[in-house]
């Protein structure tokens, strides 16, 4: 190859290339949100730290109404309706029983949403309970942790990259 050629290629891949990241991004949103879900249902936000209030700590079972003080029938309820296990994709480990992990009905995890924009991909509650999620455990609940960013980088961004090289008669 000639000095024009490889000119030409490097300035191919450069004018395209956060485009194509951004492409690869958005068409595969949904598995972000899946990712993103995989870690909650954990106990982990996207700092690998577990979610808190606890189950023992949580002011929720102060106040009066269904479940005041009974913080461990309520962790019994939600080892029943959602058992620790680990995580199918990222293999996280399961959370333990005072770990909560957001579900009950699926509403809020039905509700998360992703959209790309200049910044990147924007993941957002949605509407319902959401914002209170948000407000009570940070917003760090919506990033990708070190394993799913490895993982989606495996899977589906380098894969991307290197078709996006070839296209530009790189490889």
């Amino acid at each position: 190859m000639d000095f024009q050629t490889v000119h030409g290629i490097i300035h191919k891949i450069s004018e395209g290339f956060e485009d194509n990241a951004m492409q690869c991004l958005n068409a595969q949103s949904s598995v972000i949100l899946d990712l993103i879900r995989e870690q909650i249902k954990s106990g982990v936000d996207g700092d690998g730290k577990y979610l808190s209030p606890t189950y023992d700590d949580d002011e929720f079972f102060e106040k009066k109404g269904r479940w005041h003080h009974r913080s461990s029938a309520y962790k019994a309820w939600k080892q029943e309706l959602t058992p620790p296990e680990r995580s199918p994709i990222l293999g996280l480990q399961p959370r333990p029983v005072e770990v909560p992990n957001l579900y009950i009905d699926g509403t809020f995890f039905g509700q998360i949403n992703a959209m790309v924009s200049d910044d990147g991909l924007e993941v957002s509650p949605g509407n319902g309970n959401g914002p209170a999620i948000i407000e009570k455990y940070g917003e760090r609940l919506f990033l990708l942790g070190s394993n799913a960013v490895q993982w989606f980088n495996r899977e589906f961004m380098l894969p991307a990259i290197e078709k996006y090289f070839k296209d530009c008669c790189y490889r």
